[in-house]
Formats: C-alpha cells, sequence, structure tokens
C-alpha cells in the first residue's frame, strides 16, 4: 500500500502534483496514518510505500518506520535525499528499508531546475553516498533511483540507466504524469517521435554499440547489447584535450566534441 506520510516538500518540481503549504491543512494524524496502516495489514497488504511531500522533512519519521518495522511489514520509501542524513541512512538500513531516490539528471543546472531546488544535485549526490557508506545496495538493502522523462534529460537516460546498473541499483524511469504542475509546464514535453532512434541521429548522435565512456560515468562496465547516444554533460563543450581522460584502454573508439556540443565517436 501506498501512503503519503504528509504532501509537505522542500522541492518544488516543476511535474509533480505536490500542492502549496497553505493548501496542506487537516493531514493524517501518526495515530490515523498507523490506523490505515493496520487496515491495510489486515486486507492482506505485505509493503507499504512511503511517499510524499518528502518524507524525510517529517518529523516523526523514524519513529512511524520502526513502528511499520515492528507490524513485519516491508517499507519502501521515495526520497528527493534531501533529509538522508549519516544518522537516517544506518536506520534505514537496520530496518531493511528500501530506498528510491529521485534523480533526473547528472548535470547539476539541469538537476537543480526539475527539482526546483539550488543545490538540489548536491543533495542527492550527498545522500546516494551516505547511504552507501550504510551498506546500500546490498543485501536486504534495495535502492532505487526514480528519474522522470522529459524532454531536458531524455537524450541521457542510457547513461543515468546504465550508470545505476553497474551499481547494483535499480533504474525506475517514468513518464511524467499530466497533472497538476506538468499540464502547466508544457516545455517539460517530449513527443514519442522525439525518441526514434532515427531522428536523435540526425540530431548529432552517433550510437556506439559497445560502452559509453562519459565523464560522470568512470568506470562502467560493459554494456555490449546496448545501443546508446552519448551527451556533453553540464551544458559545457567538451574540449579536445579534455577528452584524452574520457577514453577507456579497453575500448578502442575515442570520442571528441562536435560543433554543437555534443559528442560523436571518431568513425
Amino acid at each position: 500500500m501506498e501512503i503519503e506520510l504528509s504532501l509537505r516538500c522542500n522541492f518544488r518540481c516543476p511535474y509533480c502534483y505536490v500542492p502549496t503549504p497553505r493548501d496542506l491543512d487537516g493531514e493524517l494524524t501518526a495515530g490515523e496514518i498507523r490506523d490505515a496502516v493496520g487496515q491495510a495489514k489486515a486486507l492482506g497488504a505485505r509493503r507499504i510505500i512511503v511517499l510524499g511531500g518528502e518524507p524525510t522533512i517529517y518529523p516523526g519519521l523514524e519513529k512511524m518506520l520502526r513502528w511499520i518495522a515492528e507490524q513485519d511489514l516491508e517499507i519502501e520509501m521515495f526520497t528527493n535525499g534531501s533529509g538522508i542524513t549519516a544518522d537516517l541512512a544506518q536506520t534505514l538500513a537496520e530496518l531493511g528499508v528500501r530506498v528510491v531516490v529521485k534523480r533526473n539528471s547528472f548535470g547539476d543546472a539541469l538537476q537543480d531546475r526539475l527539482a526546483g531546488c539550488p543545490g538540489a544535485a548536491g543533495m542527492i549526490r550527498t545522500a546516494l553516498d551516505r547511504l552507501g557508506r550504510a551498506g546500500y545496495p546490498g543485501d536486504a538493502r534495495f535502492l532505487a533511483v526514480s528519474t522522470i522523462i522529459c524532454r531536458q534529460n531524455y537524450e541521457e537516460l542510457p547513461i543515468l540507466w546504465c550508470w545505476a546498473r553497474d551499481r547494483g541499483i535499480a533504474p525506475y524511469v517514468e513518464i511524467i504524469t499530466p497533472q497538476a504542475n506538468a499540464r502547466r509546464n508544457t516545455w517539460l514535453d517530449v513527443a514519442p517521435a522525439d525518441l526514434h532512434p532515427h531522428v536523435l541521429a540526425r540530431q548529432g548522435y552517433k550510437m556506439l554499440p559497445n560502452r559509453i565512456t562519459d565523464p560522470a560515468t568512470a568506470g562502467m562496465k560493459h554494456h555490449p547489447n546496448i545501443l546508446v547516444f552519448i551527451q556533453a554533460q553540464f551544458d559545457e563543450v567538451i574540449t579536445t584535450a579534455q577528452t584524452a581522460h574520457l577514453a577507456d584502454p579497453g575500448f578502442t573508439q575515442v570520442l571528441y566534441p562536435a560543433a554543437n556540443g555534443r559528442m560523436l565517436t571518431d568513425n
């Protein structure tokens, strides 16, 4: 069962349905939440998916998670990562909470824009680092990264997907639900035709049949069955000199920048 502890959030994602703070009166009390979880268990629920808003800013989060765990229920929690302290990461690991962190881009500027919060990219990296130090991902410590598909990030989705898989992280990729903010912010829209390989190829992207080589994804393993498109990250043109360290010793193709800032291969 999914349950929103609160709709309060410290991010303002342009595709989200979370209302403004003034519209949050009358939310469920902790007792009402426990009652709802108890009813769900009685009806056969085995996993409680904790949502928001942002769960990590919910005042009684740890106490609520411990109570849910005591009911012999599995817990999965979606978070933007902003409230993942070292102590909370350890608690999540102790309780075996399945954690899903929102991450929409490797580029700081784009990630911050899609979160509606300056510094969001850094918060996400810190959260993932703290979860890693607590043992995520690992045995009984499931970790996923949730990513929306939008016009601004769809070209780097293969990179995100492979980055996650190489680290034992499950990639959750989802289309934007056309509701609330998403209906107003049509600049996020991406049409199915935009995703056709031939369209991307005409835009200057060249398929790499072997592996991804990118500054944001150093050390990635071999993905022989994935054809991906490479894009220069962080909205900058990478110079020829900068590409020297990108070439993997076991990879014969060297990346170089095109005039439009996209990274192409040398053949």
